[in-house]
């Protein structure tokens, strides 16, 4: 009787590990709509000084336009980490409402989440420029991760380590 209260106790666990891999990995995903590359100070010489901008995942992304001039242009790596989080969440979810897990999702999810961890750290490498001067100008810039990138890197990889943690733990 010891023994199948131990399963089922194990069998909770699981499961509650898995629902806060999912909720770092809605953290991550989210953090899309919050600052994820910034500009420091920088002087561009003759052009002037520019004053720490800062561009969400979206615009890091999918591009961005300012005064219908556009700066950046969609860029798939930068499309990437969110995919992966957004796939090793799924997973995550699925494993966690199926009787009985798969091992093969888990280690997918694992992989998924802990290199979209990775690529947010290096996210302003992923930003493509438009073909134009204020695209030239803004390829001149060094640009730093922000915050969003920052939350995002830690919360994905954060999850890969639950998943990690509860496929060790079953036996």
């Amino acid at each position: 009787m010891a023994k199948k209260k131990s399963k089922k106790s194990n069998s909770n666990l699981g499961k509650i590990l898995y629902f806060i891999a999912a909720v770092l990995g809605v953290v991550a995903i989210v953090m899309m709509f919050v600052n994820t590359v910034k500009v420091p100070d920088t002087d561009l010489g003759v052009l002037g000084t520019v004053e720490g901008e800062s561009y969400s995942g979206l615009k890091v992304a999918f591009g961005y336009k300012e005064n219908d001039v556009a700066v950046f242009k969609f860029s798939f790596m930068g499309l990437l980490p969110y995919l992966l989080v957004l796939a090793g969440t799924v997973l995550v979810l699925v494993n966690a409402l199926a009787k009985k897990g798969n091992k093969i999702f888990d280690f997918v999810s694992i992989a998924a989440l802990i290199v979209a961890g990775v690529l947010f750290f290096i996210m302003p490498n992923f930003m493509v420029f438009a073909d134009n001067l204020v695209g030239n100008i803004a390829a001149e810039i060094d640009y730093e991760i922000a915050i969003g990138a920052i939350v995002s890197a830690i919360s994905a990889i954060a999850s890969g380590a639950v998943v990690l943690v509860k496929t060790l733990l079953k036996k």
